[in-house]
């Protein structure tokens, strides 16, 4: 996906530096809340400040980039939001798989641990979840070359910071899921 606008880029651009560029606070709190990724996120804030699709050079489209992502980042640390869940999402998942529902599922998680509140809509359907792993005696693994991304994987592949996390952290290669999947019970 490429961005351009009317606003020039560079670095001394003060619509994607000010804090005008971004939405309200209130409203990333409440997004960050209902579960977006941080890419969601960094898109509507694009479209916030009035910036439309069109072909733009690569090293435009990575100044741009930077921009929106660091007026992001600090915004999301005033206000509180800066947890990353790397402990429970500690791989770098790519843009198609943001979406998945393990992904969402292990942010909820990551949510939960930082004491942050999840609301009934919320921490029901992550409780169930949970529940449905540790009956299953399964873990989630992440394979980047994988269609689906997320994957689930005998507990036995537990690996993590935490016992309570169900993940295996080393990326899982293609030939690995492939074993998963034609010794699946």
């Amino acid at each position: 996906m490429t961005w351009s606008s009317d606003v020039p880029l560079g670095p001394l651009n003060p619509r994607l530096t000010d804090r005008g560029f971004l939405p309200p606070e209130r409203k990333l709190v409440r997004w960050m809340q209902e579960g977006w990724t941080f890419r969601q996120i960094e898109i509507e804030c694009i479209a916030y400040a009035g910036l439309v699709h069109h072909e733009l050079s690569r090293a435009d489209r990575l100044m741009l980039t930077h921009q929106v992502d660091s007026a992001l980042t600090d915004a999301m640390t005033r206000v509180g939001l800066g947890h990353r869940y790397d402990d429970c999402v500690p791989w770098r998942v790519l843009d198609v798989h943001h979406g998945a529902n393990a992904a969402r599922m292990l942010r909820l998680l990551g949510r939960r641990r930082c004491g942050q509140p999840l609301g009934p809509d919320r921490a029901g359907p992550l409780d169930d979840f949970l529940l449905l792993l540790r009956r299953a005696h399964l873990v989630i693994g992440y394979c980047p070359a994988d269609e689906d991304g997320f994957v689930f994987v005998p507990e036995t592949w537990r690996s993590g910071p935490n016992e309570d996390i169900p993940i295996v952290v080393p990326i899982l290669m293609p030939d690995e899921i492939e074993w998963v999947r034609t010794h699946e019970p």
